[in-house]
């Protein structure tokens, strides 16, 4: 094709993408060609934290939490353009906060004499809380669990296991907060449940011991936060 007859645009193709949440670095790779030989002239938007073109390749990485929807666009030099969009994904490092409401952390958690000390009849509120807010992108939350461990038999057993439903969003974001998540362990065959009819942990049914509380929560892009009590 000679330059004054080129009326074809480049092509540009997507290589490779990401898609949906990531917790470290999203790479966009494009190639971008023209049937005339001629080097386009290749723009991105928006900018990435580090390109690196080699030929018709083009490696784009973007590291800050934000939501990206990267569009790549070849213009040769009879001003034919040819643009693509990326699918959108979105950065988020920040692990979620988790709480539990009503249980306070001990004097020394290294130090099992300044543990609370707890008996039959008696019951631990349990109202798990966690939060995705902060950050510049917040994926929203995914999953919550919390679980009791025997630290003298080195046993545990599962209290909570709860997955949040995303929305359609493009990339889809879970719920910023949860609150109020309640006691509600699976009981094993032949076993007694641990948790009341309120939601709260009971004291009766555990063994006598030591016991470890661990909630974790998990965003959407993978981070995750754990606090024991």
């Amino acid at each position: 094709v000679s330059e004054g007859n080129d009326t074809a645009a480049p092509v540009v193709t997507i290589l490779e993408a990401p898609e949906g949440w990531l917790a470290g670095d999203g790479v966009v790779v494009a190639q971008v060609s023209d049937a005339c030989d001629v080097s386009p002239t290749v723009t991105v938007d928006p900018a990435p934290g580090d390109r690196v073109d080699e030929g018709e390749l083009h490696t784009l990485t973007y590291s800050a939490e934000n939501i990206y929807e990267v569009t790549v666009t070849g213009t040769d030099d009879n001003d034919n353009p040819a643009r693509v969009q990326a699918p959108a994904f979105g950065i988020d490092t920040t692990a979620p906060r988790v709480s539990f409401d009503g249980l306070d952390a001990p004097e020394d958690p290294n130090d099992p004499s300044t543990w609370p000390s707890l008996f039959a009849g008696e019951s631990i509120s349990f109202r798990a809380k966690a939060e995705d807010r902060a950050g510049d992108a917040n994926s929203g939350l995914a999953r919550g669990e919390a679980v009791l461990t025997h630290i003298d038999e080195d046993t545990s057993r599962v209290l909570l296991d709860t997955a949040f439903a995303p929305n359609d969003g493009d990339p889809a974001v879970g719920p910023r907060r949860v609150k109020n998540m309640e006691c509600a362990d699976v009981v094993p065959p032949g076993g007694r449940t641990w948790c009341d009819d309120d939601g709260d942990l009971a004291v009766g049914p555990l063994p006598p011991g030591d016991f470890r509380l661990t909630l974790t929560a998990w965003d959407l892009a993978g981070n995750a936060a754990s606090l024991d009590r």
